[in-house]
């Protein structure tokens, strides 16, 4: 919602998009994507990773979330610090398993 909107309506503006990116790699490399998207996104907000309070991670797959966060080096202490909810076998899971009446 746009800000002017939010006061509007008499609503606490709860964040702002200070920049976005959006990057694509190499199949080869298939999982690092956010690395780059990261990277261009600081950069374009003229920050720094320090600058940056918390961050909420995809981690549906550990091990790309571990790759990304030691190629970012980013302090994982401010890593998903709301709990990590993403549980993509629970979602699915009436699809995949048979009905068991």
């Amino acid at each position: 919602m746009r800000v002017d909107k939010a006061r509007e309506l008499g609503l606490p503006v709860l964040a702002r998009i200070v920049s976005s990116a959006v990057a694509g790699v190499d199949p080869s490399v298939m999982g690092i994507g956010p690395v780059s998207a990261c990277r261009q996104a600081l950069h374009r907000a003229g920050w720094t990773l320090d600058e940056v309070d918390l961050i909420e991670a995809n981690e549906a797959f550990a091990v790309q979330a571990l790759a990304v966060g030691q190629l970012l080096e980013w302090d994982s202490e401010k890593v998903n610090v709301n709990g990590r909810r993403h549980r993509p076998w629970t979602s699915h899971r009436r699809l995949r398993l048979p009905d068991p009446r």
